[in-house]
């Protein structure tokens, strides 16, 4: 009973593991080979606030999870994210929307703690994506976990709570084996 109990137990929280090691090495290894763009699995992206411009509806240190989106969906006071003039990626509210010369399309954007607009109109190109889900603080947990080295953890945690688990249930298929009733070579009966 305690050999099934423990297999159980090991597996479900390897399988519960599984798929934030398989995120957690997908947006490290994008942040890697693409450093100016924005990492995404499953066209959702995690971005961590450094600004207050944007208070109340967000701070510094929340994280931001931003899904891709055909900008042509976009309208009047979505929060999206999007990658200004210098490459910098900022999350602010369309409170415009304006053609361009070429017939493009432009947004004009505002902090929701700033008094003006952005200086720049942001090009639909420019647009990473939609303001998804915020999480307080979660950006703080984002900046421990992206570290290079929490990637390497995200693997070896479930490969080794996998690991310890066999030799324990190992261990005690041994131990059941050699319990036998005195006087003969049969099992003690379970």
């Amino acid at each position: 009973m305690k050999r099934k109990s423990i297999e159980i137990i090991c597996a479900v929280m390897f399988v519960l593991l599984l798929p934030f090691a398989a995120v957690s090495v997908s947006l490290t290894v994008q942040g890697y080979l693409y450093p100016e763009k924005v990492a995404t699995f499953l066209g959702v992206g995690p971005l961590i606030v450094d600004s207050n411009s944007m208070e109340p509806a967000f701070v510094i240190d929340d994280l931001l999870l931003v899904k891709s989106v055909d900008a042509a969906t976009l309208r009047e006071l979505d929060v999206i994210a999007f990658y200004d003039f210098n490459g910098t990626v900022i999350s602010h509210r369309i409170i415009g929307i304006e053609a361009d010369e070429a017939g493009g399309t432009r947004f004009i954007m505002k902090g929701d703690a700033n008094n003006v607009e952005d200086r720049d109109p942001v090009p639909a190109e420019n647009v990473v994506g939609v303001l998804a889900k915020v999480y307080p603080g979660g950006g703080a947990v984002m900046r421990f976990i992206g570290q290079p080295w929490m990637a390497g953890l995200a693997i070896a945690v479930p490969l080794g709570l996998y690991f310890c688990a066999s030799k324990i249930t190992q261990a005690l298929a041994r131990k059941k084996e050699k319990e036998v009733t005195p006087g003969t070579d049969e099992p003690y009966p379970l």
